[in-house]
């Protein structure tokens, strides 16, 4: 199954997508400047920020959208 990247999860949209995708049983990891970000317990978290690019190799590895 797909791993999902969710970037901007706590945000706008993000807060209401995430939920979704876990329901529908999909992978979902977030990138998160927060590791205590409030999202589904089934989301694993990755700290990043897209300002900083050496931070996003972790949140990328096994991605596939």
């Amino acid at each position: 199954m797909p791993t999902i990247l969710a970037i901007g999860a706590t945000g706008t949209v993000g807060r209401h997508l995430v939920p979704h995708l876990v329901d529908r049983g999909l992978p979902v990891r977030a990138l998160v400047r927060n590791r205590g970000a409030d999202l589904p317990a089934a989301v694993e978290r990755v700290i990043g920020d897209l300002a900083d690019p050496g931070t996003l190799g972790p949140a990328l590895d096994g991605v596939d959208g």
